[in-house]
C-alpha cells in the first residue's frame, strides 16, 4: 500500500488529504506551521485517519508519492520526492508554467 504525503494544512492540501483518506489510502501531511488553524485542520483530519507532522517540511520515511498544490517545483520538499524517486502527483497550480506533469513524457510542461 503507498504511503501519500500531501505539503501543508491549508485550503487545497486539507481537502486533498480528506478525499484521499476516504478512498482508503494511508496519508500523512507535513505542515511547517503550528497555527490554531492548522492544529484544527489536523485535529479534524485525524478523524478520519490523516496523520499531521509538524516542523520541519520533509518527506517521511516510507512515502511513495508527494501531493502539492500551488508549490514551486524548485520547493526543497519536492526535490527531495523527485530524489527519492517516488511517483509525482502534482496538482495544477498557479505556479508560473504549471506543476503538472505531462502524461506523454516525463519532465515539466
Amino acid at each position: 500500500m503507498t504511503l501519500t504525503c500531501v505539503a501543508g494544512l491549508g485550503v487545497s492540501g486539507t481537502a486533498v488529504a480528506e478525499v484521499l483518506a476516504a478512498r482508503g489510502e494511508r496519508v500523512v501531511v507535513v505542515e511547517a506551521t503550528e497555527g490554531e488553524r492548522q492544529l484544527a485542520a489536523a485535529a479534524e483530519l485525524a478523524g478520519v485517519g490523516v496523520e499531521t507532522r509538524f516542523g520541519e517540511m520533509a518527506l517521511p520515511d516510507g512515502v511513495t508519492r508527494l501531493v502539492t498544490t500551488g508549490w514551486p517545483p524548485h520547493h526543497p520538499l519536492i526535490a527531495a520526492a523527485l530524489k527519492a524517486g517516488g511517483s509525482r502527483s502534482w496538482a495544477r497550480s498557479s505556479w508560473p508554467g504549471g506543476c503538472v506533469p505531462d502524461r506523454r513524457r516525463r519532465g515539466w510542461r
